[in-house]
């Protein structure tokens, strides 16, 4: 095999792993309100190994320009996770969500993964104000958001304040959201 056919070979594996692993998460999010460890770890595993295989030790990415090899993926699976972890110290989101983001920063890199975070936010909100407003409860939505916001800034604010607070089976299943955002990151990527 040329190079260029190994190249080709790999990122179609990593590819094949991506896909899987956003169908997979967004399934058992929705049916099981879960994201299990035996679809991200794997999946990790496999992104940080083809990394390496595709471009040995590789570099950072900088400002403007992806990186390559196994440091661009650990530098995704760095963000992905790093963010995603403060989101989840404000329970913003679950740690399936966290370790989610993770996996796809270790499949795609650096880059792609900060794509994926505003494109996955993006849907995430645009699918949160929707459930708001079939429920007829956007008001209360955007006071619960408020309140939240609040609490994170202070220490002062009543744990008991609240407006109405959302029952858990109410939650949305935020793997869906980074799922179709990272397709479409991927979409608008290959596409330009």
């Amino acid at each position: 095999m040329s190079p260029q056919q190994v190249a080709a070979l790999l990122g179609l594996i990593n590819l094949i792993v991506l896909f899987g692993l956003l169908i997979t998460a967004s399934y058992t999010d929705v049916v099981h309100r879960k994201i299990y460890n035996w679809a991200t770890y794997p999946a990790v595993g496999i992104g940080l190994a083809l990394g390496f295989i595709a471009g040995g030790l590789g570099s950072f990415p900088w400002i403007g320009s992806p990186g390559v090899g196994l440091l661009d993926r650990v530098s995704g699976l760095l963000l992905g996770f790093t963010i995603f972890a403060v989101f989840n110290l404000a329970r913003a989101v679950g740690t399936g969500d966290v370790k989610l983001m993770a996996a796809i920063g270790a499949l795609t890199g650096a880059h792609f993964t900060l794509w994926a975070m505003f494109w996955g936010s993006l849907v995430g909100a645009i699918m949160a104000m929707w459930i708001l407003v079939m429920r007829g409860q956007l008001m209360r939505g955007i006071g619960r958001s408020l309140l939240q916001a609040i609490r994170i800034g202070k220490d002062d604010v009543p744990e008991d304040a609240t407006f109405d607070e959302a029952p858990e089976k109410a939650r949305m299943a935020y793997g869906v959201a980074l799922s179709f955002g990272t397709l479409l990151a991927w979409f608008l990527n290959t596409s330009s």
